[in-house]
């Protein structure tokens, strides 16, 4: 082929190697947590946005989810994770400092959400040194 497109997310590093190409790119570990909700119809799609929460001051972000993906579960996490230096051999344990750091984050701003997560997942992020999404040509 003239022209491929690779997504491969945390393994492109790797799968680039043997061709000369070098890529700024880092894959990080991240918790998806998902909560309950004393009324779900409040975090619905229809009524509840997609949202990113930055403090530049602190530098931390959060982000939140609708209810979509599970049933009366919303997805609030932690929006940086740490890094692995190869995905296969990543880290699945969840960490309980992150769990906690987003439960102050939903009591602080959130009526009528859990402060337990009733669901924590691993996943990974590729993200760049200065985290702005990546394209290029070679």
């Amino acid at each position: 082929a003239k022209k491929v497109i690779i997504t491969a997310g945390a393994w492109t590093g790797k799968l680039v190697e043997g061709t000369g190409l070098t890529l700024p790119l880092k894959p990080v570990r991240v918790e998806a947590l998902y909560w309950s909700a004393i009324n779900p119809d409040v975090f619905t799609p229809d009524s509840f946005p997609t949202f990113l929460y930055i403090n530049e001051d602190e530098y931390f972000e959060f982000y939140g989810i609708p209810i979509e993906e599970y049933h009366g579960l919303l997805r609030i996490a932690y929006h940086h994770g740490s890094d692995i230096s190869d995905p296969e051999r990543r880290d699945n344990d969840p960490h309980s400092k992150t769990s906690q750091m987003v439960s102050q984050f939903i009591q602080k701003h959130f009526k009528g959400v859990s402060v337990k997560p009733a669901i924590m997942e691993l996943c990974m992020y590729t993200i760049t040194p200065d985290s702005n999404p990546f394209m290029d040509r070679h």
